[in-house]
């Protein structure tokens, strides 16, 4: 809900991803949705590739240089 994504959605993108990966990532019964112990993992590694990313995104943005200081334009004479 917060997402703006419905749950039938969500449900299609899982059940996608989990064919494109060819594992189950979560058990599914009527009541209720719990990650496997492998879509645990999966959620893991995506935590920390996340965290990377962000890391990285941050590393470009500290090295990102603004011109700062005078300049000086120098024409020569007709």
């Amino acid at each position: 809900e917060r997402l703006r994504v419905t749950k039938s959605a969500v449900g299609k993108s899982v059940a996608q991803l989990e064919q494109r990966l060819g594992i189950r990532l979560l058990n599914r019964t009527t009541r209720s949705l719990s990650p496997t112990s492998e879509g645990l993992c999966y959620y893991e590694a995506c935590v920390r590739a996340l965290s990377e990313i962000e890391a990285a995104q941050a590393l470009l943005a500290s090295r990102r240089q603004v011109p700062s200081g005078r300049l000086r334009v120098d024409l020569p004479s007709a």
